[in-house]
């Protein structure tokens, strides 16, 4: 799958989060029941709660998501935005916030500036 797709492909996964991750929600998916939007997500919690076919390897959403890439812009979900990350071979591909466009690089700096 191309850098393109996966990050797509996170799209309703993100949006479920979103919408789950409310204030005393009964399905807050980050058990943190104070925040809302994007804040606390993980691509290990949308891979465990929302679909379990997101891929394994080269998807972020999150700074601290395990192997996040060197040079990428640190964007730490808050809770309006975010950025998806997928990497393949060489080539990124990102959206940033709920709004944003995927645009791809091979430029890490590139990646989730814009």
């Amino acid at each position: 799958m191309s850098a393109e797709a996966n990050v797509r492909v996170l799209g309703p996964s993100i949006d479920s989060y979103n919408a789950d991750n409310v204030p005393g929600g009964k399905n807050d998916p980050n058990a943190d029941h104070k925040d809302s939007g994007y804040t606390g997500m993980t691509i290990t919690i949308l891979r465990s709660r929302y679909d379990h076919a997101t891929p394994t390897t080269g998807v972020w959403v999150n700074p601290a998501d395990p192997g996040f890439p060197a040079g990428v812009v640190k964007v730490t979900p808050t809770k309006t935005t975010y950025c998806a990350v997928s990497m393949v071979d060489t080539t990124y591909a990102w959206k940033l916030g709920p709004n944003g466009a995927v645009k791809t690089s091979t430029t890490p700096s590139a990646v989730c500036a814009s």
